[in-house]
């Protein structure tokens, strides 16, 4: 088996796909997009998070 390097922001790509997919091919969820937000890192590295957003309020994100 192949073996490949991968850090956090692979996995979270990857994480990303799925839960947009997910929202895409599901009417009964009540979420709109899933996103990575901007890159927070100031010295040491830091990663974005994932932004998922509500369908009933668009302000409200988890």
């Amino acid at each position: 088996m192949q073996e490949f390097k991968a850090n956090e922001r692979t996995f979270q790509g990857v994480l990303l796909n799925a839960f947009q997919s997910i929202i895409n091919d599901t009417a009964d969820i009540k979420f709109i997009s899933a996103f990575q937000e901007q890159n927070v890192g100031v010295g040491e590295s830091r990663f974005s998070d994932i932004i998922i957003t509500s369908s009933i309020d668009s302000r409200c994100k988890i």
